[in-house]
């Protein structure tokens, strides 16, 4: 007589000292095809797209307001789009504005040094090297063990920048900034070059640095029974943060023989830097070329892209489209006459290159749907007109497998940002209700079933 009793596969026979695993079993079954279903399933993946120095917002009235101001021009369904981001028009039923929205702990601090809490909602108070861990960094812990880069850190700044000004919006679970690489073409050979050279050069890199982190732990032994008790407690801080790279380079290790995806694409058909128009336009391409093609090949999931960080107001970047200003320069010309179209012709230029984005995932089959219906896009930046740290320009895209509704111009007067990050985290299965000091979900984002 069968019992309706479901045994998972990983159930042992303890005895004697020993574990002997069970044959497959029929009671297996139910859990062996949640499995299945699972493995089915396509990967849920995130993307940050930040820009910094804030949008134009050209008051009512004001002839410019119709073409050039960032946010919609109505709220609710009948949102009508702006130039800035007209070339988002084919995909207004998989995309959400948010206004009203901002981290309340930052309204302490000018626009600049409130960047590092965009996606952390930390309380910077004490200073910015007491961060908190950013959405998309939780994330990727999430997902570490299931792709070959838990998360692609991005950026177009050269420099490390600050902890008051990074070049970089993420931040791990200690908190602490991981630095953005710049060229795509380097982000493409970590995830698809497999030459003997270059392998062989990884594997010298992991064999330093599990020689540096046995050095440091046989120190820090040998240290620990000569300290007091505080002491000791700031030094185990200190070693997890060790225990964390041993489980990276643990990680990396592992994956070092596993073979790479095979794609078309080559690190040479990428550009690196700029100093036209076209390379320009070539460079950020090639950024989200190689998002698109991690994905496409789940050879990660996570992506933390500032496409022009705070620090980065470069001159080039803005004078190659014809712009008379750095990206700074344009957000404080008050007294020009086309102040808001400059500004707003530069949010174009960068919403272009999102919508690059949006158009490759949303033309990449997969499951019932894309690989767009299984990403959630964050684009925005933590201030509004002129460095003001209130009501954070934002855009949610994609995401609708997951649980997302979108089509929506919403507004949320003094309206918390935490509610945001932990309305997303939640369709990765990630329940974090305090989150960036976040008090709820916003139901308005979330389809119910």
């Amino acid at each position: 007589m069968s019992r309706n009793t479901s045994i998972d596969r990983r159930t042992l026979l303890r005895g004697a000292g020993a574990a002997i695993s069970l044959p497959l079993l029929e009671a297996m079954a139910p859990t062996l095809r949640a499995v299945e279903t699972a493995q089915a399933r396509p990967p849920a993946r995130f993307v940050s797209l930040f820009f910094s120095l804030g949008v134009p917002l050209p008051p009512v009235g004001h002839p410019h307001r119709t073409d050039w101001n960032w946010f919609p021009l109505e709220v609710g369904r009948n949102f009508r789009l702006t130039e800035v981001h007209r070339a988002l028009d084919p995909f207004r039923d998989q995309l959400s504005f948010i206004n009203g929205m901002d981290h309340h702990r930052a309204r302490a601090f000018d626009g600049h040094s409130s960047t590092p809490a965009w996606l952390t909602g930390a309380d910077l108070s004490r200073g910015h090297d007491r961060n908190t861990v950013s959405i998309d960094q939780l994330i990727a812990h999430r997902t570490a063990s299931d792709v070959f880069l838990p998360s692609l850190v991005l950026t177009s700044a050269r420099t490390a920048g600050s902890s008051s000004n990074p070049s970089s919006l993420a931040f791990d679970l200690r908190g602490m900034n991981v630095p953005g690489e710049h060229d795509p073409r380097r982000t493409f050979h970590a995830l698809f070059g497999r030459d003997a050279t270059a392998v062989a050069e990884q594997r010298r890199r992991l064999a330093e640095e599990r020689s540096l982190l046995d050095l440091v732990l046989d120190d820090a032994r040998a240290l620990q029974s000569r300290l007091g008790a505080s002491d000791r407690a700031r030094l185990d801080s200190h070693l997890e943060a060790i225990r964390a790279s041993e489980t990276t380079l643990a990680r990396n290790t592992r994956w070092l023989d596993q073979p790479r995806p095979q794609v078309a694409m080559r690190a040479s058909d990428l550009t690196g830097g700029y100093s036209t128009r076209d390379q320009l336009d070539a460079y950020y391409r090639s950024h989200m070329d190689t998002i698109a093609l991690a994905f496409a090949t789940d050879s990660s999931r996570t992506v933390n892209f500032a496409m022009n960080p705070d620090m980065n107001s470069e001159w080039q970047m803005t004078r190659l489209i014809g712009l008379p200003l750095d990206a700074h320069g344009l957000s404080h010309d008050g007294g020009n006459p086309d102040y808001y179209r400059n500004w707003g012709t530069w949010c174009r230029y960068l919403t272009e290159k999102v919508a690059y984005l949006v158009r490759k995932l949303s033309e990449t089959p997969e499951g019932d749907g894309s690989v767009l219906d299984h990403t959630v896009i964050l684009y925005g930046c933590q201030t509004s007109t002129v460095h003001w740290n209130r009501n954070y320009p934002t855009m949610i895209i994609g995401g609708s497998r997951l649980g997302l509704q979108h089509g929506r111009y919403l507004h949320f007067p003094d309206g918390n940002f935490g509610n945001v990050l932990a309305t997303l985290l939640g369709r990765f299965g990630i329940e974090q209700p305090n989150f960036a000091g976040a008090t709820g979900e916003i139901n308005e984002l979330v389809r119910r079933s």
